[in-house]
C-alpha cells in the first residue's frame, strides 16, 4: 500500500501486504483494514502502520469482500472453490457457505445489518446472481 498525504505528489510511506492482494476494505473504526489475499486468507491490518495482527482462512482464490456496517462480519467470494466465506471479526471465527449451482464466485455484497446476515454472490461462469437466505447470527 502506497500512502500519500493529502495533496502530496510523493508517497510518505509504503506498507507490504500479503502476496497477491485482491480487495481491501476499511473497518468503520478507521484503524483496521481487511485484505483478501489470493493465496486463501483474509488479513487483518493496522491502517496506521500496515502491521498484520490477524488472519482468517478463506476458500480458494478469494476475490471480492463486503462487510456489515458495524464491521463485525466480512464475507468473501471464493472464485476457485465456488463458495463464500463468512468471518466474524470479533469472535475471530469463520465458516464456509456453499452456493449450489454457482461456478467461480467473483462478486459479493452483504446486507448492512449484523443481526441477520444476508449475502449476495455473482457467478462468473453462469452470469447469475445468488441471494443466500438470511441467517440469524447467534449472540
Amino acid at each position: 500500500i502506497h500512502v500519500f498525504p493529502q495533496d502530496a505528489e510523493q508517497e510518505s510511506t509504503r506498507f507490504s501486504m500479503c502476496e497477491l492482494p485482491r480487495h481491501l476494505l476499511l473497518h468503520p473504526d478507521g484503524h483496521t483494514m481487511f485484505v483478501t489475499c489470493s493465496m486463501g486468507f483474509l488479513g487483518f491490518y493496522d491502517a496506521r502502520d500496515g502491521s498484520r495482527f490477524g488472519i482468517a482462512s478463506l476458500g480458494r482464490n478469494p476475490r471480492s469482500i463486503a462487510m456489515t456496517s458495524d464491521g463485525r462480519y466480512v464475507g468473501a467470494a471464493n472464485f476457485t472453490s465456488s463458495d463464500v466465506s463468512l468471518v466474524d471479526t470479533v469472535a475471530r471465527t469463520h465458516r464456509t457457505i456453499a452456493v449450489p449451482g454457482a461456478q467461480r464466485i467473483v462478486g459479493l455484497a452483504m446486507h448492512p445489518s449484523s443481526s441477520t446476515v444476508r449475502l449476495y454472490a455473482t457467478s462468473w461462469d453462469t452470469n447469475e446472481l445468488y441471494m443466500l437466505e438470511s441467517a440469524p447470527i447467534a449472540p
